[in-house]
């Protein structure tokens, strides 16, 4: 009977050795799981105060924020996109079919009233660039943590998501290929503030700046005594993320050197040098990258030779895939010796053939 009762023991001692370790695995594994569900958690939260915004100040910036809408979405989905729509646009005649084609492409749009230049700061810059202060009202985007703005004659060639890890003090830009230690304002991620809204607001009445437009501005604000040169690296950004198409002509030899690299080109230069009016002798990977521009923005907009011809842009039924856009973007646009050697009729082959992918 004492055997018995010896067994007995022993097995129940194994029974709770067994249920004691399986009790710290379930511990453990719940508790893994809790906190791959919080972490998942905590960066959806994140991504849903962080943004992208562009501004439209013209029927031409329309299009331009449909391709970047596109192109971002097709890389990161968690993060909205954002419109400061120039008042006027949606006030006047049409108006309404602006807001609904922006919306239909996923675009929320925020209305944003002129902002006057002081006298005299038109005589310094471009004509495009009288409306361009509206940009300010960025800063008014408090809802959201982190913002990244982008100018809508950008065409990213990457995911631009990774930027958003950055330890921002105030904005982060990469430095201007004329003025180095000022940053160029075509692509700024920045922290909204209303403070700094309403200071910049009060500066714009008054500064006349460098170049008569919003990156003068910004510069005097930001930059002031060199504060954002001389500031932390994480607030300097790489040419690569801002590459102006202006630099093929002025300096072909460091276009070419840092074209590779590119992950933003910049169609800069004046209103001949935008992707949807570019004119006159291009270099051969600035004509790519404006063809993966259009074929972005509208897939009927190609005839059966590949060329580009007039047709309806934006609307629902000329939208791609997510994956069509990631291909378009991953064609050789920065590897300017396969542009050469493919030539423009096999570059716009490739083009169509990813088009016409259904």
């Amino acid at each position: 009977m004492a055997s018995y009762s010896a067994i007995a023991a022993k097995i129940m001692k194994s029974f709770r050795s067994v249920f004691l370790v399986c009790s710290i695995l379930l511990f453990f594994c719940l508790g893994h799981s809790s906190s791959d569900d919080s972490n998942s958690s905590k960066l959806q939260d994140r991504q849903g105060k962080e943004a992208y915004a562009t501004l439209i100040t013209t029927k031409e910036y329309i299009q331009g924020a449909i391709v970047l809408s596109r192109i971002v979405k097709s890389t990161d989905e968690e993060r909205p996109f954002i419109a400061l729509v120039l008042d006027e646009l949606l006030l006047n005649l049409g108006g309404s079919a602006i807001r609904r084609t922006l919306e239909d492409n996923g675009i929320e749009v925020v209305p944003v009233p002129r902002v006057k230049r002081p006298t005299g700061a038109g005589a310094l810059s471009y004509p495009n660039y009288a409306t361009t202060y509206s940009k300010l009202f960025v800063w008014n985007l408090t809802a959201y943590r982190l913002v990244l703005y982008l100018d809508a004659d950008l065409l990213p060639l990457s995911s631009l998501a990774p930027l958003f890890d950055r330890d921002v003090d105030v904005v982060a830009a990469v430095p201007d290929i004329s003025l180095p230690d000022h940053f160029n304002s075509a692509l700024v991620l920045l922290r909204p503030n209303l403070l700094h809204l309403q200071r910049l607001l009060a500066l714009s009445s008054s500064l006349e700046p460098y170049d008569g437009g919003d990156q003068g501005l910004l510069n005097e604000f930001f930059n002031n005594n060199s504060a954002w040169y001389e500031s932390h690296s994480s607030n300097r950004l790489g040419l690569e993320l801002n590459l102006p198409v202006v630099l093929s002509r002025l300096h072909p030899r460091s276009w070419l050197r840092t074209l590779p690299r590119a992950k933003v080109i910049h169609f800069s230069g004046g209103p001949d040098r935008r992707p949807w009016g570019i004119a006159g002798a291009v270099d051969p990977s600035v004509a790519a990258a404006a063809l993966v521009w259009h074929a972005v923005l509208c897939k009927r907009c190609f005839d059966v030779n590949g060329t580009r011809r007039s047709g309806r842009a934006g609307g629902r039924g000329s939208c791609l895939r997510a994956d069509q856009v990631r291909k378009l973007i991953a064609l050789p646009v920065n590897n300017a010796m396969a542009v050469r050697s493919m030539g423009p009729a096999a570059f716009k082959a490739k083009v169509k053939e990813i088009l016409q992918d259904e």
